[in-house]
């Protein structure tokens, strides 16, 4: 006889998201972390502070364990990225489009 196989079904080692942040006129001023909140792995995965980027976009991709994560993106004057000083605003989303946080006014 043959042997037959089948599949079996295997759990993603990993999730894809991707973070996009849009800017508004003081980039400079803005700082975002996203950080593992359950207690397992390294607690910080990434972290963009102020004053980093002089650029008026940033877009991170990265591919997560399974787990529970706080995304959190500041500004240190306390006045968002939208609406005053131009129209900023951060989108997290899954690797196939899910949308998981956005927002701009903060």
């Amino acid at each position: 006889a043959m042997p037959t196989s089948s599949m079996v079904p295997t759990m993603a080692l990993c999730y894809g998201i991707e973070v996009n942040v849009l800017y508004d006129d003081y980039p400079d001023e803005t700082y975002w972390k996203l950080q593992r909140i359950d207690g397992v792995g390294d607690n910080l995965v990434l972290e963009l502070p102020a004053d980093s980027t002089p650029f008026p976009s940033h877009t991170e991709s990265m591919c997560l364990p399974e787990g529970e994560y706080n995304f959190t993106i500041f500004d240190l004057v306390g006045d968002g990225i939208c609406c005053d000083y131009g129209d900023g605003n951060h989108k997290v989303t899954t690797s196939n489009g899910g949308l998981i946080a956005q927002g701009g006014d903060f």
